[in-house]
Order: C-alpha cells, then sequence, then structure tokens
C-alpha cells in the first residue's frame, strides 16, 4: 500500500509543472509492451541476500501480479494494470554499453515509479525517465539498465565496506512528511560521505576506506526504519557495523543521513536509521509484549514437569529393563534441555549477545532436533512390536543391541544436521559462496530468518512427523484389521 504523502509528493510536482514527472496517460499508446522479470508464481531474489553472481527468480507466495501504477491524469495509484498494457513474462531488458542490469527494491524512503505509460524513475527526485525498454518489473521490485559504474574503480569498489546513504544523492530526510524530500545541492556521494561522517574523527578516519551507496538496509522491517541515534556519537567500525550506545549493528541493518527539521529548511544533525528492533535495544525500553513474558514462563514451567516426569519414572526401578522406557527417558530428557536453552534465551533478550549467544542457539536446535528423532524411534518401535499382533518380550542382550541401533539414529541424526548448521555457520564470509548459512545470533540467538530455520530444523522435523503419521497409520491398520480377522476366524472356529 502506498503512503499518502507519496500520491502528495507525486501531485505537488505536477502542480509545478516541473518537467520531471510530464506524463500523460489521457491518450495512451495501444499495446504498451512491459515486461515482467519473472514468469508467474515466481519474483526475484533479493541478491543482497543471496551470493548469486546473477539475477535469479525464486518461488514466491503472492500470485497475482499487481505492481504499483500511478496515473498522472487520476493523480491515483490504479487497482491494476492498464488495458493497453501487454504484459511480456520472464523477460529482460538488453542493456547496451555503458549500461548494465541493476537490481532496484521499493522501499519506505524512495520509492519507484511506473507510470500508466509505461515510463518508470528510479528516484523522484530524478528527472530522468526510463522507457518500457530498459526495464523488468517484479512485484515490489525491478531490474533496469542503469549506467555502469567506473570500470576502473569498479574491482576496488567492490572489496571496500559499503555505507548505505537512506536517500541518496542530493536528498534528505524530512521528519514532518515522513520521507525523503530532494535539496538543491549538486554533492556527490563521495562528498556526502565527508559530508556525513567527518563531524567525528574516528567516524571519518574508517569511513576514508569506504564506499557510500544509496538505499535503506536489508533488514526486515519492510523499510520501517526509525532513528536510533546520532552518527556524531555513534562508532563506526572496520567491518561495517556501528556501534550506537553500546550496541553493535551490523552493516546491512543500518543507514545514514541528514534530517530535515520540521516547518524549516535547516538540517539537523546527521541520524543513524534502523528497525524498530534496534531502537529498543539502544533505548533501554524492552518491548511491550505478553509474549515475550509468557513464553520463558512456559519454557520454565515444562522444564519443570519433564524434570519431574524423569524422577518419577526413575523412582520406577521394574520399568528399566523395557526398551520403549528407555526410548521415552531420552525423549523427555531431549525435550527439557531444549526447553531450558529457550527460556534462557528469551530471559536474556537482547542482552544476549556474541558467542555466547550463538552457543545457546547451537544447544536448542540439537536438542530439541534429538526430541523428534527419539519420538520417531519410539512410533518405530511401536509398530515393529504391533507389526504382526504378536507382542513378545525381548531377552535382555537383545534390547541392548536394538537400543544402540536407536541411539545411534536417534544422536546422529541431529548431530549430522546441526552439526553441518554450527560448521556453515562458523565459515568466513567469502564472495561466490552459495550454500545457506543459519546465521546464529545475528538478529537474536536463533535462526536469522525463515528460509535458514526451514532449511535446518521445519524441514527436518516436517519429515520426522510425516514418517510418524505413517508409522502410526500402519499400526492402527494392525490393530484394527488384525482384531477383526481374530474375531472372525474365532467365531468361525466356534461354528
Amino acid at each position: 500500500m502506498i503512503a499518502p504523502w507519496l500520491i502528495l509528493l507525486l501531485s505537488s510536482r505536477l502542480l509545478e509543472g516541473g518537467g520531471a514527472l510530464e506524463v500523460n496517460d489521457s491518450n495512451p499508446v495501444e499495446h504498451v509492451l512491459i515486461r515482467r522479470c519473472c514468469r508467474p508464481g515466481y519474483d526475484l531474489e533479493d541478491p543482497r541476500d543471496s551470493a548469486a553472481t546473477r539475477f535469479r527468480c525464486v518461488p514466491s507466495p503472492d500470485s497475482e501480479f499487481r505492481p504499483e501504477i500511478y496515473s498522472p491524469e487520476h493523480e491515483e495509484f490504479l487497482a491494476e494494470p492498464p488495458a493497453h498494457w501487454q504484459i511480456l513474462e520472464n523477460t529482460r531488458p538488453a542493456c547496451v554499453e555503458p549500461h548494465e542490469l541493476r537490481y532496484v527494491a521499493r522501499n519506505q524512503l524512495n520509492p519507484f515509479i511506473v507510470f500508466a505509460d509505461g515510463s518508470a524513475r528510479i528516484e523522484i527526485s530524478s528527472d530522468d525517465a526510463l522507457s518500457p525498454e530498459d526495464y523488468c518489473l517484479g512485484s515490489r521490485t525491478l531490474l533496469a539498465c542503469l549506467p555502469r559504474r567506473n570500470d576502473s574503480l569498479q574491482a576496488a569498489a567492490t572489496m571496500r565496506q559499503k555505507i548505505r546513504k537512506c536517500c541518496g544523492e542530493m536528498a534528505v530526510y524530512n521528519i514532518e512528511r515522513n520521507a525523503c524530500v530532494e535539496t538543491s545541492g549538486k554533492a556527490s556521494l563521495e562528498d556526502e560521505q565527508i559530508l556525513l561522517l567527518g563531524s567525528n574523527e574516528n567516524n571519518g578516519k574508517v569511513a576514508a576506506f569506504m564506499e557510500m551507496i544509496s538505499g535503506s538496509p536489508k533488514s526486515g522491517c519492510d523499510g520501517n526504519l526509525t532513528i536510533i541515534g546520532e552518527a556524531r556519537f555513534s562508532e563506526l567500525q572496520s567491518d561495517g557495523s556501528i556501534i550506537v550506545a553500546k550496541h553493535n549493528i551490523p552493516a546491512e541493518e543500518f543507514c545514514i543521513e541528514r534530517v530535515q527539521a520540521k516547518d524549516s529548511a535547516d538540517l539537523l544533525p546527521v541520524k543513524v536509521f534502523a528497525c524498530l528492533e534496534y531502537a529498543n535495544r539502544v533505548s533501554g525500553v524492552p518491548v511491550r509484549d505478553i509474549r515475550f513474558t509468557l513464553y520463558p514462563v512456559g519454557f520454565i514451567i515444562s522444564a519443570v514437569f519433564l524434570a519431574a516426569t524423569l524422577a518419577t519414572s526413575w523412582l520406577l526401578p521394574a520399568s528399566h529393563h523395557v526398551l520403549h522406557w528407555r526410548c521415552q527417558t531420552h525423549h523427555v530428557a531431549c525435550l527439557m534441555l531444549g526447553d531450558i536453552a529457550m527460556a534462557i534465551i528469551q530471559l536474556g533478550g537482547t542482552s544476549l549477545q556474541g558467542e555466547f549467544c550463538r552457543i545457546l542457539a547451537i544447544w536448542a536446535h540439537f536438542f530439541f532436533l534429538a526430541t523428534f528423532f527419539w519420538l520417531n524411534t519410539m512410533c518405530f518401535n511401536i509398530w515393529w512390536t504391533f507389526r504382526d499382533l504378536r507382542p513378545a518380550s525381548l531377552e535382555k542382550g537383545q534390547e541392548m543391541i536394538r537400543l544402540r541401533f536407536y541411539s545411534a539414529y536417534a544422536w546422529g541424526g541431529p548431530l549430522i544436521v546441526a552439526g553441518l548448521a554450527a560448521f556453515l555457520d562458523h565459515l568466513p564470509e567469502t564472495p561466490g559462496q552459495t550454500f545457506l548459512r543459519p546465521r546464529f545470533g545475528e538478529k537474536q540467538c536463533w535462526f536469522y530468518g525463515d528460509m535458514e530455520i526451514l532449511a535446518y530444523f521445519f524441514g527436518p522435523i516436517g519429515i520426522l512427523l510425516a514418517i510418524n503419521l505413517l508409522f502410526f497409520a500402519a499400526t492402527a491398520h494392525e490393530l484394527t484389521c488384525g482384531l477383526w480377522k481374530g474375531e472372525f476366524v474365532k467365531s468361525t472356529t466356534e461354528r
């Protein structure tokens, strides 16, 4: 949904009579060819979240293609593409030197604009329009043919750390409009870099070896940024991160910008922008969500009762030789240790950082996986016992042999999955790497995002639960059909 400030800004530029938005859709050209970058059901992958060297299309939950299109004639955004648009699926523009294909994402501070006549503008403050032949559209992104950077500096630039200027060149952030506005200055990003960070001696020295780029951070807060501090009171690090009020914020999670005061053209000191979660950490104000109070309480209560279950079972020595009891004991112990780890994580909140945070995440990951692997062995053992409706007691030696096989599976499976995740997470980041890292402890003491937790946690658990359902169905079939057959044979014999 487009913010009202954007419509007002576009309308005001039209009324000014400037050449920046001279677009007329009252007499549209028939069959304007608009390129869609991917086929239906797919969308562009953000290259900043991947080590891919080319722009890939990945499955998208959004089945409908509804790009946000502005109509200057009606001064509003259209609910669907104009009738004169002809969409070319899975097609990209062919760039001509000195232009190259570059990824552009819509964000709150500076969204690109697509007009009803097919033209597009990357920045509102720019007078340069792209023709339909120069770009292709994603859901909230586009690939555009833009001027190539200086090739002689390109190799060196890619090796330097990046600093993000939220609003880009010749623009500042306006508090009253809650948006970026253009300025009359003609300073380049290199000049802006000196201006933005030169007020702090340390930041100026560190920034001299970095490159300033346009754009908001690639965080998961959907462009909903907030001011978390001033650049002059912050400490820029050589790896591109910044320390604000003793909290380290990764390079890809913040941007800096000059701020324009309300009802004034004066500029306030340079601010640091990041997601709201960082504002809560820096200010020391806890997140006011009842869930963050209930979660640790629930984990602690669960751990207490699981410990009581273990203690009670140990007080019944008669059951110690039973194979199912041994599997159940391992299952309960793993679940208890996983709950204890999650309780510590929830109670620690944002105070848990660094290597200890990553160790807790790996601990919880391993024991929760082991919980479901042991549950899987219990389901298998039940099915194996009742598969022929002839439950038989095993000798102690047979039980120990089977327990060894169960233990090798139930401990080895989690060790492989959790060990692989921990190994990949500790590998240094290198250009061109294509594997998915769990990124423990970067955003929280758990996985970084949805794709990471799906690959290393929900995916393996989902497979185990599906297998458990098969064992349950097979056991239920044996019990119901076997008992029915037994009664049928008995009744036939009696007759």
